[in-house]
């Protein structure tokens, strides 16, 4: 009976630790900036309204005060980065450009959207998890738990 809870403690202990090493190795580094509004580049972040899902922050022509909602296509982060990590307050800088104006299938009947064609993107520093539990999580980079590891939706 003892080497047994001696063997459940080692392979706890063992697997606790893979965990913490496997957290701390990066995926994918944040880019910091010190100041924000002086960035030239598109700035978005995940909206939470009735809509298209993101919100733009900033673009090549300034910073916006109020939200204007944008529809992403190309390679965005929410393909790659699991939900609540994306439903998070992290602002994303998106490599591309507005390419044109359409309708989005949750916004108001007849109104056009900006649409962004992303050819690649980054995260602003700091990384905010959301509710996760992952208590040692650096906010200087991603790691392979904030990356999606399956398909689970048709993007």
């Amino acid at each position: 009976m003892r080497a047994i809870t001696r063997y459940m403690l080692y392979s706890v202990l063992c697997l606790g630790t893979l965990f913490f090493i496997l957290e701390q190795i990066p995926i994918k580094r944040v880019v910091v900036i010190d100041d924000i509004n002086n960035f030239p580049a598109i700035v978005c972040r995940r909206a939470h309204s009735t809509g298209p899902p993101w919100a733009l922050m900033q673009d090549k022509e300034g910073v916006y005060s109020r939200t204007k909602l944008v529809i992403l296509e190309g390679k965005t982060p929410e393909e790659l980065i699991d939900t609540f990590f994306v439903d998070a307050i992290n602002y994303f800088i998106i490599k591309g450009e507005i390419t044109g104006e359409k309708e989005h299938e949750y916004g108001e009947p007849g109104k056009k959207y900006d649409v962004i064609y992303s050819e690649d993107w980054d995260i602003i520093y700091p990384v905010d998890r959301g509710n996760s539990l992952r208590l040692f999580a650096s906010k200087k980079h991603l790691s392979i738990f904030d990356f999606r590891w399956f398909k689970t939706h048709n993007m």
